[in-house]
């Protein structure tokens, strides 16, 4: 997954998160990380001054996001087939 280039994107566009999350979350090696990221602990890395704006943090947040989403819709089916 290239990563590469993003981030002047984080600092000149309030919309990056969301124009970064569409053009990931449907790549495999971004299925491949929220995957190993349910079985255990990941470290992400940047090379950015910014230790707000970055790669890194964006991919936490919808790492994170992507796992409440996927444990609330296991919980929905269990309690339907309670």
């Amino acid at each position: 997954m290239s990563l590469e280039n993003s981030s002047p994107m984080i600092r000149q566009n309030g919309g990056f998160k969301k124009k970064y999350y569409e053009e990931i979350k449907d790549k495999d090696d971004y299925k491949k990380l929220v995957k190993l990221a349910k079985e255990k602990n990941i470290t992400l890395i940047y090379s950015s001054k910014e230790e707000v704006y970055n790669n890194a943090t964006a991919l936490k947040i919808f790492i994170e996001n992507d796992l409440k989403k996927e444990s609330r819709a296991t919980q929905s089916r269990e309690n339907r087939n309670d």
